[in-house]
């Protein structure tokens, strides 16, 4: 099967600097794929490349077989989704008008929706559990609540592939674990997601792949997750700590 996303030669970084280099990934169908990595490792820079947000330092990042430089922005809306780490204001949307925004890609200049795109925002909040929280203000809501609105906006795009910056960041242990299993059954229905994260020990359990970055080598492995402990790429990563694969629950 296709990858839905892949990397070749990719280096990534700001103007003339880059931060890592020679990455070379891949994402396959209904995957989902944790980003780890120490705090200024350039996980973020690196979701910000794979997006599209800013250019490559060197190489190619492709998406559905087509180079991402080669998309226009709507083309690219309809492939790829994006839901960063900042803390979403408060505004005055309700939850199903910042949902709403997830489906303009598809509702022309005019931004209307019609009954298939108000059908996809009802989708969305459900597959989430945000239906009866449809009108409320997001204001009002908790940062766990506020952040399954911003994955159902995600999913209300009708992207095959979902890219998340730290999603679990403002969340507690509770919450951390909702979004992982939600974004498991996500990937099980056929979705391909990456997150980049610090809450290794639940992400790395909901997760197929981890994409660790070797700050010595300014380089990102791929590996299965039990293999990537084994290895000690955990253990390069996070040079501090030592990874035993008993700390941590697998699925099997």
């Amino acid at each position: 099967m296709d990858a839905i996303l892949k990397t070749e030669n990719l280096g990534v970084g700001y103007g003339r600097r880059t931060i890592l280099h020679n990455i070379n990934l891949e994402v396959a169908p209904g995957s989902l794929t944790a980003l780890i990595g120490a705090n200024g490792s350039g996980k973020s820079t690196l979701l910000r490349t794979l997006s599209g947000a800013q250019a490559p330092t060197a190489g190619t990042v492709s998406i559905g077989g087509t180079a991402l430089c080669g998309l226009g922005k709507q083309k690219l809306a309809r492939r790829l989704a994006m839901v960063f780490t900042d803390r979403t204001g408060a505004g005055a949307l309700t939850v199903r008008e910042t949902v709403e925004i997830g489906r303009h890609p598809y509702t022309g200049p005019f931004g209307r929706l019609g009954p298939k795109d108000k059908e996809a925002v009802a989708e969305a909040l459900a597959s989430v559990g945000m239906e009866t929280y449809a009108d409320r203000l997001l204001g009002t809501l908790s940062d766990g609540e506020r952040q399954k609105v911003m994955l159902a906006r995600a999913l209300a795009q009708d992207t095959p592939l979902i890219i998340l910056d730290e999603p679990t960041a403002f969340l507690d242990v509770a919450g951390r674990l909702e979004i992982n299993r939600l974004l498991r059954q996500l990937a099980d229905k056929g979705r391909s997601i990456i997150l980049s994260t610090h809450d290794i020990a639940s992400s790395v359990d909901a997760a197929d792949t981890l994409w660790i970055v070797d700050c010595e080598n300014r380089h990102v492995h791929s590996a299965a997750k039990h293999a990537a402990i084994q290895s000690g790429l955990l253990d390069r990563a996070f040079p501090t700590l030592r990874f035993d694969a008993s700390t941590l629950s697998f699925k099997q």
